[in-house]
């Protein structure tokens, strides 16, 4: 496990920098549905 565990950390932060690009543009969204005010 410990010879697993860079790659397995490369992978988790591969994986929450993606979800992190989903949430922002997400967020983006349903701001620009929102009217402004």
């Amino acid at each position: 496990m410990v010879i697993m565990a860079p790659a397995l950390r490369q992978f988790l932060d591969q994986d929450l920098e993606w979800l992190a690009l989903r949430i922002d543009a997400g967020t983006v969204s349903i701001r620009a549905m929102k009217p402004h005010g």
